[in-house]
């Protein structure tokens, strides 16, 4: 009975060892796409699949808005996320979960969300108006008195910082969506981007990735006007193009 039981401990323990060798811890943070923030304690819905298996739970970011699941090492792993409180759209995506142990992910905000960001701008910043986008006071943009906002570094340096930070939607790259987003933001007298939309552009997908990379913009060297610094318009076109 000794050796019976031996036997089964033995077989028990290879079994564990084959799947703890199957298994990939892989870390996932998430970020607030709108703000380009960590989502600190977002409660998420993940639901992952691979060939012959199927997970769904749900887990809870940290303070750094990580959080880590253990998966089925498997070359395609397809997998989307929810948060509970629906401020963020589906999240769709795959990966090979033999080679990649970190994910970071942007959450695409929710329109509702969107909205209450933009009111909580205009509490913060004041609403934007055609007319009075700059100041309170007429403003002559022809006058040498006029200085626009500028990136710092220059416009050389607002195409690299596009090109290294946007991240083709994988749905758009599905259905082959190209094509330019024309985006309109406000350059606040503190440097600050607020106030981001798409003028112009045929897809949503990519009008929400170039809206993102907007937002993760570093802060711009304000308008000036009479050397006082004054809020600004901005547009800027955003391309996307598959080779």
């Amino acid at each position: 009975m000794k050796k019976y039981s031996l036997l089964f401990f033995i077989v028990c323990m290879i079994n564990f060892f084959n799947l703890a060798n199957q298994l990939s811890k892989i870390q996932i943070t998430l970020i607030d796409g709108y703000k380009n923030i960590p989502l600190k304690n977002e409660e998420i819905t993940i639901h992952i699949s691979t060939e012959n298996n199927f997970l769904s739970k749900t887990i809870k970011t940290d303070q750094n808005g990580t959080t880590s699941i253990a998966i089925i090492k498997e070359k395609l792993t397809v997998f989307s996320l929810k948060d509970q409180r629906e401020n963020f759209n589906l999240f769709k995506g795959n990966f090979n979960s033999k080679k990649i142990t970190q994910l970071k992910i942007y959450l695409i905000p929710s329109t509702n969300y969107e909205d209450q960001m933009l009111l909580y701008e205009d509490s913060i910043y004041g609403k934007v108006e055609e007319k009075n986008f700059y100041t309170d006071n007429e403003i002559n943009e022809n006058s040498e008195d006029f200085k626009d906002a500028e990136f710092v570094g220059g416009p050389m340096t607002i195409q690299k910082f596009i090109e290294e930070n946007l991240t083709y939607p994988e749905e758009s790259i599905e259905l082959n969506e190209q094509g330019k987003i024309y985006i309109s933001f406000i350059v606040e007298k503190d440097g600050n981007i607020s106030h981001v939309k798409v003028e112009k552009g045929d897809f949503e997908n990519l009008g929400n990735e170039a809206k993102r990379v907007v937002r993760a913009f570093p802060n711009w060297k304000p308008a000036t006007y009479k050397n006082k610094q004054i809020r600004y318009k901005a547009r800027l076109p955003i391309s996307f193009h598959l080779e």
